[in-house]
C-alpha cells in the first residue's frame, strides 16, 4: 500500500512515467523488503548479552556479600535477590560499578563480545540465559507453568 501510494503520487506529480513504473515498482519493493543491516541482529545480541550479564551479576558472590541489604535473609541473597532489592530501592550505583569493572573498563581491548565474555566470565555469548529470561518473564505474565 505504501509503495503504491508513493508511485501513484510520483506519476501524478510528473516525476515518474508509466513506462518507468515496472522498474520503480521492483526497486521500491527491494528497498522496502530489505531492512537496514544491523538493527535487529545487534538489538538481539545486546538483549542476549544483557541477560547473560544479569545472570553473572546475580551469581557474583563478592557482589552479593558487599551489597546484601540487611532486610534479606542469607537464602534470599544467595538467590540473587540482592539485585532486585537494590533496583527496588533505586540504588543503581553498585550495579553501574559492577558493569564498569567487568565490562566498560575493558574498552576496546577485547576483539569481540565473545572475547570479553570469555575473558571475564569464562564462556562466550550463550543463548541459554536469554531463553531463561524470556521463559521466566512470559511465564510470570501469562501465569504459565514451565
Amino acid at each position: 500500500v505504501i509503495l503504491r501510494y508513493r508511485l501513484e503520487r510520483e506519476i501524478l506529480e510528473g516525476k515518474l512515467s508509466t513506462s518507468e513504473l515496472p522498474g520503480a515498482w521492483a526497486q521500491g519493493l527491494k528497498s522496502l523488503l530489505q531492512p537496514p543491516v544491523g538493527y535487529f541482529p545487534t538489538y538481539l545480541l545486546g538483549a542476549m548479552m544483557a541477560a547473560q550479564l544479569d545472570h553473572y551479576l546475580r551469581h557474583d558472590e563478592a557482589f552479593r556479600a558487599a551489597h546484601a541489604p540487611s532486610c534479606l535473609s542469607p537464602e534470599e541473597a544467595e538467590e540473587g535477590d540482592v539485585v532486585d532489592a537494590l533496583v527496588r530501592r533505586g540504588e543503581f550505583s553498585p550495579l553501574k560499578a559492577w558493569l564498569k569493572e567487568k565490562v566498560h573498563d575493558k574498552g576496546s581491548e577485547p576483539k569481540s563480545m565473545d572475547d570479553l565474555l570469555l575473558e571475564e566470565f569464562g564462556e562466550p555469548l550463550n543463548a541459554t540465559y536469554f531463553l531463561e529470561y524470556l521463559t521466566k518473564k512470559y511465564s510470570d505474565i501469562y501465569q504459565l507453568r514451565t
